[in-house]
């Protein structure tokens, strides 16, 4: 779940530091370290990769971030 906000974060804009304090990692390379093992990619290519945006059709009725 805290991947899956972060990763909501990042995809609205928000800066890798304030994403990591608001979504429960203990800083910026701790976000990094769990994305890149996660989704194999930076927090940035996770901000701007497409499969976020089915989000609503994959968890219909999920609260948004």
């Amino acid at each position: 779940m805290r991947f899956h906000h972060a990763a909501h974060l990042l995809a609205a804009g928000h800066a890798a530091a304030d994403v990591a304090a608001r979504s429960g990692y203990t800083d910026q390379s701790h976000l990094h370290r769990e994305v890149k093992a996660i989704a194999g990619v930076t927090p940035a290519a996770v901000a701007a990769a497409p499969w976020l945006a089915i989000d609503d059709v994959a968890w219909p009725g999920l609260p948004r971030s």
